[in-house]
């Protein structure tokens, strides 16, 4: 936090209070949810070998491919990212199906201690759907 202009008392108090606040937010947890509708009739008549693909591991034992395996817009992949550092931005995610006879889907939470690996794991999965 940049100080210049404040003197004395009042600088020395500002800085405290920032510094404060700052160890208050480092302890912060941020909450996303989204709920996704599902179009499962659409879903189920993608061929088994195009589900995997599309989500990254196998349907009938929920086996995750290896890398090279992965096809690059896979959903695993895309939302298994790592910082700048090389370290996995992790979240802890938590869903739950919900429906009726006209329409069924996915309520989805995700936990984390920082608002940006969710995200930048929503910019993944958009973009990858744009391009």
């Amino acid at each position: 936090m940049r100080l210049s202009g404040i003197s004395g008392n009042i600088k020395t108090n500002v800085q405290s209070n920032y510094d404060c606040l700052m160890r208050f937010w480092t302890r912060t947890s941020y909450i996303h949810t989204q709920r996704y509708v599902h179009h499962l009739k659409e879903w189920e008549q993608c061929s088994l070998q195009d589900q995997e693909t599309i989500m990254g591991r196998t349907k009938e034992d929920n086996i995750e491919f290896s890398a090279e395996q992965k096809a690059p817009v896979a959903h695993i992949k895309r939302v298994n990212l790592k910082d700048e550092q090389g370290k996995s931005m992790e979240i802890l995610r938590h869903s739950m199906p919900y429906g009726d006879a006209r329409e069924s889907g996915l309520f989805f939470i995700a936990y984390g201690k920082t608002p940006e690996h969710f995200n930048r794991m929503l910019q993944a999965m958009i973009k990858a759907d744009a391009g």
